[in-house]
């Protein structure tokens, strides 16, 4: 319910095989006729290299981890160009982070989904579609909603759920 990957797209598988966003970056594409591309860790970790590989590829759906969004974002926000979708998560994101994409406002991608969850859930729990709205709604990014299926639980300092819209862990 928060990405619709078609025959056409193209899929970075860039992640460790025995990191849990592998189910993604391997199923996804495989599982709706499109096409899965292997990138190495020398491409990933250098900005130059995979703005390069992302355009001869003609990737349009990438996953990063927050660490490497969060770095990019900060250094190299270009990179990002011509994506269909930007996939993150893993973890906490930075606001500084979304607020420095947006401010480069050339050729961002279709949709910035924030992905979060812990590993125990197989990737991610729930998805937040960011837009350029959230820099003057939030002051953090928001978890969003769970992912088909499934539901989540968020809780106070004394592990009792509190309602939509109250900060929790």
């Amino acid at each position: 319910n928060y990405i619709s990957i078609k025959p056409v797209d193209v899929v970075v598988f860039a992640s460790n095989v025995a990191f849990d966003a592998t189910t993604f970056e391997i199923w996804a594409p495989l599982l709706n006729g499109a096409r899965l591309v292997v990138f190495d860790k020398y491409v990933l970790l250098s900005p130059d290299r995979l703005a390069k590989t992302l355009v001869a590829h003609s990737v349009t759906v990438l996953h990063l981890t927050a660490g490497l969004f969060e770095q990019f974002c900060a250094t190299s926000p270009s990179i990002f160009s011509g994506l269909k979708y930007l996939l993150f998560g893993g973890d906490k994101v930075n606001f500084a982070a979304i607020i420095n994409l947006f401010k480069y406002k050339q050729n961002l991608p279709e949709h910035i989904i924030n992905c979060y969850g812990p590993t125990e859930n197989t990737t991610w729990t729930t998805t937040f579609e960011v837009t350029a709205d959230v820099i003057q709604k939030y002051h953090i990014l928001p978890i969003g909603k769970p992912i088909s299926n499934s539901f989540v639980f968020i809780l106070d300092k004394n592990m009792n759920p509190v309602p939509a819209g109250v900060v929790g862990d």
